[in-house]
Parts: C-alpha cells; structure tokens; sequence
C-alpha cells in the first residue's frame, strides 16, 4: 500500500513538474508572439523612415533653391566621423554649387 501511495505521490510531482514547464513554453510563445509582431512594427517603421530619407535626398538634390549638396547640418554630422583630411575634402566638394539638369 506505502508503495502504490509513494508511486503515486511521484507521478503527481512528475505531472506538475510537467505543468510547469507546458506553463512556461506556453509563456514564451506568448512572448515570441508578441516579439514578433514589434519586429514586424519596427520594420514597417524602418521602411517608412528610409523612404522618407530617399524623399529628402531626392528633395535636396532637385531643390534650386539650395546651395550646397550636402546640408550644413549633414556636415556636422560628419565631422564627428570622418578623419580631419576626409572631413575637408567634403566640405570643399560640398561647397560646390548643384549642377542643374
């Protein structure tokens, strides 16, 4: 009879250990689910914000009204990247006026 009680007494510990884990896979699905569909929104928000880019670029380089290819601001940008040399080669080429088509 112990023995039937402790047999038992095993399965019930081995079925909510199994519980547990069956919990926790269904937790992390829920999880991946959710990671997903932030993936699937970031993306979709990172093709806007390129097309955007690619309209601005566009904008810049057809727009008469500006002076210079690359934006003053572009160039601030740059100078915190670019080596000092690299640096004034842009600027000097930017300063060129845009060539109108």
């Amino acid at each position: 009879m112990q023995s039937e009680i402790d047999l038992l007494e095993r399965q019930i510990s081995s079925l909510q250990t199994e519980l547990v884990y069956k919990k926790r896979i269904v937790n992390m699905q829920v999880e991946m689910n959710l990671l997903k569909m932030r993936i699937t929104e970031l993306e979709t928000e990172n093709t806007k914000l390129k097309n955007i880019v690619i309209i601005e670029k566009q904008n810049e380089i057809t727009d008469t009204n500006k002076e210079y290819y690359i934006s003053d601001s572009t160039n601030q940008q740059l100078s915190s990247v670019y080596p000092s040399y690299i640096q004034f080669i842009i600027n000097h080429i930017s300063s060129w006026p845009v060539l109108n088509s």
